[in-house]
């Protein structure tokens, strides 16, 4: 039996060994296929949206303000701002005091921070309505810096 198979074998083998020599196994697209980079279509990533809410501050912000002339700060600001309220914050706010203005295409908020600088005054707009005060109030924390949390004082007291 040992001898009819040997034959058989070789006679296998060596057909197998042809015959695997005169096909290709695989196309050149098969073949260099895993080397081609793969297409990728680019879809671009959407624009962000935002939504923005203008407040009546800002509209009112926007006005370029011209004016040349000496006239009083109720006078400066009424012109220039008619929808808006004028409050004096304190006793000390002179709303007659004469002011000397040049203004040319100037933003708002730079004109009341102008009439500010020429009078003295702190001029903010809050709500539709300007506050004029004689003089600013700030307030600071500093317990945290201290080492002792409690301290009094009393005016012309010496500190030690």
């Amino acid at each position: 039996m040992k001898l009819r198979f040997k034959p058989l074998l070789i006679s296998l083998a060596v057909s197998t060994a042809i015959g695997g020599c005169a096909i290709t196994p695989h196309s050149q697209k098969i073949k260099y296929e895993p080397l081609l980079a793969n297409e990728v279509t680019f879809v671009p990533e959407s624009k962000a949206t935002y939504v923005r809410e203008v407040t009546p501050d800002e509209e009112s912000l926007r006005l370029k303000v011209s004016y040349v002339g000496t006239v009083t700060l109720i006078d400066a600001i009424r012109e220039q701002l008619p929808k808006l309220n004028i409050i004096p914050t304190d006793s000390n706010v002179n709303l007659l005091k004469k002011v000397s203005i040049y203004a040319n295409k100037m933003p708002l908020e730079d004109y009341i921070d102008y009439l500010s600088a020429l009078t003295a005054y702190d001029i903010s707009l809050k709500n539709n309505n300007i506050m004029i005060s004689s003089f600013v109030e700030k307030q600071w924390n500093l317990a945290l810096f201290s080492s002792k949390r409690n301290v009094s004082l009393k005016a012309g007291a010496a500190i030690g």
